[in-house]
């Protein structure tokens, strides 16, 4: 009875071991499908973890990278600020280390114990379309400008004219 017991404990143990792998293989893929880069670090800012997407963005390596602390690789001062603040409720923004005019946002969550998962998203399109709508603004209220100023001039002529009837003043001037 007693081996009998055993070998179920043990069955079981065997079971839940495979179950956990699938979970964990499921766990990974998710992981490597999700669009942003995450990296988890513990509580002395050191890389944890770092997924694939991560890796591309700021141009760290898992291997070699795991135990290093990220401010050391990662050496934009607001980045470097952002990180020791340890606030949750915002986000930097960041040029890429790695391509010149990619723009990253970094978000900080509390992750785990003592630990913290930073969520890396490429926000590139998002700046280019920014600066597109202030070139827009820009370029209608300049373009704007010019007719009103030659609009403006003739109303100052039509102002001093002596000869204009009094209904027309008020609104002239």
């Amino acid at each position: 009875q007693i081996f009998a017991r055993f070998n179920f404990i043990k069955a079981r143990a065997r079971q839940r071991g495979k179950s956990l792998k699938a979970l964990l293989k499921q766990m990974r893929q998710a992981t490597r499908s999700y669009p942003d880069g995450g990296v988890i670090l513990n509580q002395a800012n050191e890389i944890v973890s770092i997924n694939r997407v991560a890796q591309e963005m700021l141009g760290l390596k898992r291997k070699q990278d795991r135990g290093l602390r990220i401010e050391n690789l990662i050496r934009d001062p607001e980045f470097v600020d952002y990180l020791h603040a340890n606030t949750y409720d915002s986000d930097v923004e960041i040029s890429s280390p790695v391509n010149v005019g990619q723009w990253l946002s970094c978000h900080q969550v509390p992750y785990g114990l003592d630990q913290k998962l930073m969520l890396i998203r490429d926000i590139t399109q998002q700046r280019q379309t920014e600066q597109m709508r202030r070139d827009f603004v820009a370029n209608a209220s300049h373009e704007l400008r010019t007719p009103l100023t030659v609009i403006t001039g003739y109303l100052d002529a039509f102002a001093e004219d002596e000869h204009m009837s009094a209904d027309l003043q008020a609104p002239v001037q």
